[in-house]
């Protein structure tokens, strides 16, 4: 018994170990995360000692590897922020 229970994990692993868990599968809150359906995901903020002048806010990249992609998000552009007299 817990009070709580907090899962780490992306949606298609959650979804496997729902699926393979009699434990987990007997409660209908949990049946749902078996009909998730979804990417690994993965968020990581570079910060750069030149400014870098990009076109768009979304930048779209793939080919790298088979079924891998990505998006160069500019947070300046997001945010209208101006960088261009900073000092720090």
């Amino acid at each position: 018994e817990a009070d709580t229970v907090v899962f780490g994990l992306g949606g298609a692993a959650l979804n496997a170990m729902v699926r393979n868990s009699p434990e987990l599968a007997q409660y209908s809150d949990f049946r749902k995360f078996a009909n998730l359906r979804g990417t690994g995901v993965l968020a990581t903020r570079l910060y750069l000692d030149t400014v870098l002048d990009t076109e768009y806010s979304a930048n779209a990249c793939w080919g790298f590897d088979e079924g891998v992609g990505m998006t160069f998000f500019d947070i300046t552009k997001l945010h209208g922020l101006d960088v261009t007299n900073r000092t720090d």
